[in-house]
């Protein structure tokens, strides 16, 4: 069970526009956010996000990889950044696994 998600992040995911991941549509249907197309105050947020999620997250396999999520209202968030201070995007998808 995840932690309460903190209201700086809430605000992230709802005052963004999510695009749309096309590429991946029919394999692996999600959305993102990327830094280059969100304003400029919510940086520093995302970043911040993106080291939340793998603090606060639980691993989760994808195909024959391991991924830290963190899920929230219906969702799954994650990065796969290496260098969380240089995070550029947050992907999420709806968690089918509550279904």
């Amino acid at each position: 069970m995840n932690k309460l998600l903190p209201q700086e992040f809430k605000d992230l995911i709802e005052q963004n526009e999510w695009i749309f991941a096309k590429t991946y549509a029919k394999t692996a249907p999600h959305e993102y956010i990327v830094k280059s197309k969100i304003d400029k105050k919510w940086h520093q947020v995302m970043i911040d996000f993106a080291k939340y999620i793998k603090k606060e997250g639980n691993d989760n396999l994808f195909w024959d990889k391991n991924y830290i999520y963190y899920n929230h209202k219906g969702h799954k968030y994650w990065t796969m950044d290496q260098d969380l201070d240089k995070t550029d995007l947050v992907n999420r998808a709806v968690n089918r696994s509550n279904e």
